[in-house]
């Protein structure tokens, strides 16, 4: 009895040991790991790499991108891929070319403005739904694309990864155009509840007393949108109130059939996914707006956090 008693103490301290010991070597010091390791460890697996977006083929959102950005998978899908995206492919842009930022797409997806920014619709941007990532970071792989993107060795300042700048300040709306020159719609801030996806409506009206043609289209909203729509009627004697806001779904996540039905006498005006993008008609076409139009006003926002962020387009 006694030596099975010793033999038990014996076990529990080495077990102890060894376990203190895993802990230990499981320690990376950032400072000595190669960049690209980095960018892997402290922004894709944190950011892109998660349920729902880049972890797995079963993510409902993976027949949109077809890219897994997970640990031994991520570099062979970004180096020199076509990206899915129409409008980056037709510019010319890959998910990622080394010594390019500018035409790499997994850094243009991460800019909401700036002098980096193509300035093209190319999707929503990422992380979607989750605080876009510090400025210290978008650097940190800019740094490393422009160094020619390799997979080993460090290429780019490390001290980045610890600065904290929050990459947009301040939300600056979009001016309204001269009241000779167009017209604008807005939607008010609304609150992104945590862990939701929240989809709304409002009908409001353009403003023109007369039939107009529309060559031009600009959008800005706050980042986290999946998109925004303007929609027409069909059947302009089945309207919602003006001014109203429908949400697609309730806040037990349940389906809002009133607002569901309504879809069907939606006609497609105007839209689009990217946070800041304008589009001009080409030379000689344009939309016809019939006096005293009113739309519907779509907005589509994700929200993968806990904390409650507000959502706001013009």
């Amino acid at each position: 009895m006694k030596n099975s008693t010793i033999l038990l103490i014996t076990a529990a301290v080495f077990l102890s040991v060894f376990t203190l010991n895993c802990s230990k070597s499981a320690v990376v010091d950032i400072a000595e790991a190669p960049t690209f390791s980095n960018i892997q460890t402290q922004i894709l697996d944190k950011n892109c790499a998660t349920s729902g977006c880049h972890q797995s083929e079963a993510d409902a959102s993976f027949l949109q991108h077809n890219l897994l950005l997970t640990s031994g998978k991520s570099y062979k899908n970004l180096l020199n891929v076509n990206p899915k995206n129409i409008s980056a492919a037709n510019d010319g842009l890959k998910r990622l070319i080394p010594f390019n930022s500018k035409k790499s797409l997994l850094f243009q997806k991460l800019l909401f403005d700036g002098k980096d920014h193509n300035w093209k619709s190319y999707g929503s941007l990422m992380p979607l739904g989750n605080d876009m990532l510090y400025k210290g970071q978008i650097e940190y792989i800019r740094q490393w694309i422009e160094a020619g993107a390799p997979e080993t060795g460090i290429v780019a300042d490390v001290s980045l990864l610890n600065d904290k700048t929050q990459s947009l300040l301040e939300f600056e709306p979009l001016k309204a155009p001269d009241v000779n020159d167009g017209f604008q719609v807005s939607l008010s801030p609304f609150e992104i509840y945590g862990n939701f996806e929240r989809e709304i409506f409002v009908r409001k009206p353009l403003g023109n007393m007369s039939q107009v043609y529309i060559n031009k289209f600009q959008l800005k909203m706050r980042p986290g949108s999946h998109h925004f729509i303007m929609y027409g009627f069909r059947n302009l004697n089945n309207l919602p109130n003006l001014n109203q806001v429908r949400d697609l779904r309730n806040k037990d996540n349940s389906l809002n059939f009133e607002t569901f039905s309504q879809i069907g006498n939606h006609i497609f005006y105007f839209g689009g996914s990217e946070s800041n993008i304008t589009f001009d008609f080409p030379e000689g076409t344009a939309v016809e707006i019939p006096a005293n139009a009113t739309f519907d006003l779509n907005s589509h926002y994700f929200n993968r956090s806990s904390k409650p962020y507000n959502g706001e387009v013009y």
